[in-house]
């Protein structure tokens, strides 16, 4: 039983390394939300949560500098973590 206490606390440990090494070569990034009205603003993303460079798919067209998507396996991964994270730490910015 300790062992496996022991094992579990590793992962633990691991995954908020893991995070906290992501979080530190993270920046903010845009993050387009259509409510009752269209507003950008700027969200906190780890390293890796966010592809400047990709496309997003199925578009044929973006305007300059509004290309980059973000990586939904990472956010859906660290998602606890990351939503402290822009809660308390990192808050949303607008622009």
């Amino acid at each position: 039983m300790r062992a496996i206490i022991k094992y579990a606390g590793g992962l633990v440990a691991f995954y908020f390394l893991v995070y906290v090494l992501l979080s530190l070569c993270g920046s903010y990034r845009p993050c387009d939300t259509i409510s009752a009205r269209v507003y950008e603003s700027l969200v906190w993303a780890p390293a890796g949560f966010y592809d400047p460079f990709h496309t997003a798919s199925g578009s044929i067209s973006t305007e300059a500098g509004r290309n980059g998507t973000w990586r939904r396996g990472f956010a859906i991964i660290f998602m606890p973590l990351w939503s402290l994270d822009i809660s308390y730490i990192h808050k949303t910015k607008s622009s």
